[in-house]
């Protein structure tokens, strides 16, 4: 589906894009390689000892992610802004597109989508965007 919204719900090791036109909605999960493993903490991890996500999971949600827009970027903890970090690094020009980052736990696909039209429809259009 092209659309020109998107919402993304992301922890570390799930995802789910919302993409959005005015009549209809498309869900897709990507799912990160870690599993259950618990993430927070690693035992005797030099630094910090936290678990990143890998890479090729954050490039899975920007390919599904595609060329919308505007993404709202959502999710409980420090997954949305890593990933933030890692679109600005890798692929800009989509960072550039993500308008908002915000704390949410998880929701239902009901909800994100509720939540979705609701944020966009807020959203004043750019000059000259049939958006």
């Amino acid at each position: 589906m092209q659309s020109h919204h998107a919402l993304v719900w992301i922890d570390h090791r799930s995802a789910t894009v919302i993409h959005l036109d005015r009549e209809t909605e498309e869900v897709t999960q990507v799912q990160s390689h870690h599993g259950k493993e618990h993430l927070h903490h690693k035992a005797d991890a030099i630094g910090d000892g936290n678990i990143k996500p890998h890479a090729d999971y954050f490039v899975n949600v920007m390919d599904v992610i595609g060329s919308s827009d505007k993404i709202l970027l959502v999710g409980p903890a420090d997954a949305k802004t890593e990933f933030v970090k890692y679109a600005e690094k890798h692929r800009p020009i989509l960072a550039k597109f993500i308008v908002k980052v915000e704390t949410m736990d998880r929701a239902s696909s009901g909800e994100l989508v509720d939540h979705a039209r609701h944020f966009f429809s807020m959203l004043k259009p750019r000059l000259g965007s049939n958006h």
